[in-house]
């Protein structure tokens, strides 16, 4: 893939076109996809062979033709009611062949152009054109739109990668031509091909800039909802693998430490929390489970905590960890009968009967 030295030549090193005369005639090429805006260099891939051959049977390099637009229809089947009726002529700066047959052409627009009519549509279109002349806007007003639209594009760039800081400082570089400004910002911030065709369409000043501020803010809205859409999904996709995070490490503490997990929340696990209880706390059940006189039982003593709950599962019948139950009091002492004389105890059954 090769490109034709002899073809490439930078904007300085062509003569100034902007300002030359038209022929009545020139030919059109039409684009579908793309639109270009005057004083702006683009870059289109042709495939037509009708737009090839247009450029092929071009008189010179500087030679200038017309560029119609026909957003949103075939580009086999564009027919002269299809072109927009405002244009731009233009003129070739490179041209590149790729393998497949077709060209990635670079285009300098130079002003608008009116299309008046369409004298022929083979091998291409030839139409009748007429410079378009723009009304220029007051200066006060223009340079109120033209700061409340950088405003915005700031703010843009803020929320929108795609928008940089180097994309602000170049319209900034641009506000003393209010026309050309409000032809920048759709290719700065990506207008959609039928608002940028609309935008070229506009031939005063004031309502391109107008035109444009209604843009930017409907696309700044739009970046703003994404933005706080983006940023409460992240959030519940955090908070989501947090709690999965923290069921996964419980899960494996749960088998890691069994059934000596379970019995130590069951247990009480002393003041403290479901599982862990100071030195105190410990020689209080113990001294309560010995049946010590004055031992006070933990106030949790046998409950089951959040976290026990959480770890252990359901409540379950109460085991003791091997010692006597705290709510079962110890049976009493047996107390020793006092001695009986022999004769009141030991009595023969003769005798129990002669008695009665």
């Amino acid at each position: 893939m090769t490109a034709n030295p002899e073809g490439v030549r930078t904007v300085s090193q062509a003569p100034e076109l902007r300002n030359a005369e038209l022929p009545a005639e020139v030919p059109v090429l039409f684009l579908v996809s793309q639109v270009i805006f005057p004083y702006g260099a683009s870059q289109v891939r042709l495939r037509m062979p009708s737009n090839l051959k247009l450029l092929d049977d071009l008189p010179g390099p500087d030679a200038v033709f017309a560029v119609a637009f026909a957003p949103g229809n075939d580009p086999e089947k564009v027919k002269a009611e299809d072109i927009g009726k405002v244009g731009v002529a233009a003129r070739v700066i490179a041209r590149l062949k790729l393998p497949d047959g077709s060209e990635q052409v670079t285009i300098q627009g130079l002003r608008r152009i009116h299309i008046a009519e369409v004298l022929a549509e083979t091998p291409y279109f030839r139409a009748r054109v007429a410079c378009v002349v723009e009304r220029p806007a007051e200066a006060k007003l223009a340079e109120r739109e033209i700061q409340w639209i950088l405003k915005m594009v700031e703010d843009i760039s803020k929320l929108d990668a795609s928008v940089q800081a180097e994309h602000v400082a170049v319209l900034r570089a641009n506000v003393g031509d209010a026309g050309r400004f409000a032809d920048m910002v759709p290719t700065v911030l990506g207008f959609d091909v039928e608002e940028q065709r609309q935008v070229l369409e506009q031939s005063e000043v004031l309502a391109r800039l107008q035109y444009v501020a209604a843009r930017v803010q409907d696309k700044l809205d739009f970046t703003r909802v994404v933005q706080d859409t983006d940023v409460k999904t992240r959030a519940d996709i955090d908070r989501t693998q947090r709690e999965a995070y923290l069921r996964r490490q419980l899960k494996v503490l749960h088998e890691e430490l069994g059934e000596e997990l379970h019995l130590a929340a069951v247990c009480g696990g002393g003041h403290g929390s479901g599982l862990q209880g100071t030195e105190t706390d410990y020689r209080r059940d113990a001294e309560f489970a010995e049946g010590r006189r004055g031992a006070q039982r933990p106030m949790n003593w046998g409950r089951r905590t959040p976290s026990s709950r959480l770890l252990c599962g359901p409540p379950r019948p109460l085991r003791h960890c091997g010692n006597p139950s705290p709510f079962r009091p110890s049976p009493p002492r047996r107390r020793l009968a006092a001695a009986a004389p022999p004769s009141a105890v030991r009595t023969s059954a003769g005798t129990a009967r002669r008695g009665a």
